[in-house]
Formats: structure tokens, C-alpha cells, sequence
């Protein structure tokens, strides 16, 4: 989890919202293999998370989510139990995501990059918030954002801040 994503876990965990006790305490997803077909469910806060982590726990893949930063108001519910003691608890609009993908004998699945373009894709189909794309890079898959809705509600294009170009002078230092 990211410390943006902790940062907007606590308030709602602080709130004591039902929503918070319920999606947030895990993004662990599930996988039931049905001969040659898996499929992966899960109802939770942030879906993509969901993914990351359950593929990274089930076939240890290396998998990373950055989320897209969420700022138009319809992209996030307020899960505060009690409005009167000030203050608001807001979370990400997540919700129930499932997808189905092939596995080998072995119950596996041959090819990581193309099971999670279809979680991509189910996300997307969902209508959940942002826009997100699957990188590979040195054995690991990010799935990084590519899109976020405006105030208005726009989808606008975003880049990771992970893809920055940062030059630091090196005058004076070791």
C-alpha cells in the first residue's frame, strides 16, 4: 500500500465506518480454478489493489499499482459513520470486480502480462476511477495510471510521478 493510500485508509478506519471495516482491512481477492478456467473476484475499496496483491500472493508475481490521484468528487464515497463529530471519511469508489483467464494443467496461468490486461480491462468496463496501464519492466508488472477525472469529471491524461525526470547538481556533494 502506498503512504497516499494509508493516508486516505486512516480517517475512515477513524471514523469507524462499516464501508472501512469491511473493504479495507484486506485486498486480498480470490481465485477459483474450474479445469482450465480461473476467475478472480473481489469487493474492495481499491479493485486494482485487490489484483496486485492476490496475484502477488497466489503465483508470486511481481506486481506493483500506483493509484491515480482521485480529485472529482464522483470518484470517492463518503464512509463517515458519524457526520456530527466533524470531520469526513472519504475512500476511493470501489467495488465488486471479477474477470475469468486460462490456466495450464498445472492450474497456472502461461501468461502474467495477458491476465492482467484482462483485470485492466474488467476494471475499465466496471467504470471504477482513473485509466490504467500494464508496464513490464526487468521481470516486474506495474500498473501504473494513465488517466484521471477532473473536478468536472473530464478524464484527462495524468503521468506517474515515478516517471519524472529528476537532475540533482552534484556541486559540493560526495
Amino acid at each position: 500500500m502506498t503512504r497516499r493510500g494509508f493516508c486516505r485508509i486512516m480517517p475512515a478506519l477513524a471514523a469507524g465506518s462499516p464501508l472501512a471495516r469491511s473493504q479495507v482491512t484486506s485486498p486480498a481477492g480470490n481465485i477459483s480454478v474450474a479445469g482450465s478456467v480461473a476467475t478472480f473476484w473481489a469487493d474492495y475499496v481499491r479493485p486494482l489493489q485487490s489484483v496486485a496483491h492476490t496475484f502477488v500472493e497466489r503465483y508470486r508475481w511481481l506486481v506493483t499499482f500506483e493509484e491515480a490521484p482521485l480529485i472529482y468528487p464522483g470518484d470517492y464515497v463518503d464512509v463517515t459513520l458519524n457526520p456530527a463529530a466533524g470531520g469526513r471519511a472519504l475512500a476511493p469508489r470501489g467495488g465488486y470486480l471479477q474477470f475469468s483467464f486460462d490456466v495450464g494443467p498445472e492450474g497456472e496461468p502461461a501468461d502474467p502480462g495477458l491476465v492482467l490486461r484482462t483485470a485492466l480491462e474488467a476494471y475499465h468496463r466496471a467504470g471504477f476511477p482513473g485509466r490504467y496501464e500494464l508496464r513490464a519492466e526487468e521481470g516486474y508488472f506495474h500498473i501504473v495510471p494513465t488517466a484521471r477525472a477532473d473536478v468536472t469529471g473530464v478524464l484527462r491524461a495524468v503521468r506517474s510521478p515515478l516517471d519524472a525526470t529528476v537532475t540533482l547538481e552534484g556541486g559540493g556533494r560526495n
